[in-house]
Parts: structure tokens; sequence; C-alpha cells
């Protein structure tokens, strides 16, 4: 297995972690995994294109390198920014933001596997 398809794994597993949360009513963690997916896949495409992976977790400055390489990446600029604060948002008290609720995780679930595909597309050789 290439690394950049390790990256992809843990991303899809990521996805499945928030889906088998968000039944349980655990959707403020499942928030955080669905970030960590698009993070990942992000930085599995980055590593594809022997990139350096740096170590942040700003999906808006993962997808704005991404676009250097492949402009087509800025249709996940407005996704990026609305799930960003997922990252931090259920896992610290007194973040100063709105805490998703489960109708806007199932969105974010359905957001994430389109991004997951769409990055996956454009590794295949």
């Amino acid at each position: 297995m290439h690394i950049h398809e390790e990256w992809f794994s843990i991303a899809t597993n990521d996805l499945k972690a928030a889906k088998i949360l968000l039944p349980e009513n655990l959707h403020i963690i499942a928030s955080y995994h669905i970030q960590q997916c698009i993070e990942k896949a992000l930085k599995g495409y980055l590593v594809f294109h022997n990139e350096p992976v740096r170590k942040i977790h700003d999906l808006t400055k993962l997808v704005q390198t991404c676009i250097l390489l492949d402009k087509t990446f800025s249709q996940l600029l407005e996704s990026a920014i609305d799930i960003d604060p997922y990252v931090t948002g259920g896992r610290y008290p007194n973040q100063g933001i709105d805490l998703p609720e489960k109708p806007e995780i199932e969105a974010a679930i359905y957001e994430a596997e389109q991004i997951v595909k769409f990055i996956q597309n454009k590794v295949k050789t």
C-alpha cells in the first residue's frame, strides 16, 4: 500500500466512526471525526504529489495548498470553512462556537463522503 493510500484508509475510518457515533447521539464527537476525515484525505492528496505534510488541522489552508496543484480544489473551500471548527468544537469546552446539531452532522457526513470521493478520483492512476 502506498503512503497516500494509508492516509485515505485512515480518512475512511474516521468517516466510518462518525457514522457509528451519530445514531448514538454522539454527534459532537462525530463532528470531530468528520473534520479529521477531510484533513487526512487532503493530506493524502498532498503526499501523492510528494508535498510535505504540515502538522496543521486547518482545512482551509490545506485546501488552499491543494489549489496550488489543482485549481478544481477551489470547490472545496466553502465546505472546509464550514467544517474547520469541528476540530475543537466538541472536544474542548468554551470554544465560542455553536456546536453542530444532528441534522448538520448528517449533512457534513454526506459532504465528507463527496470530498473523499473527489480527492480519491484525483489520484487514480
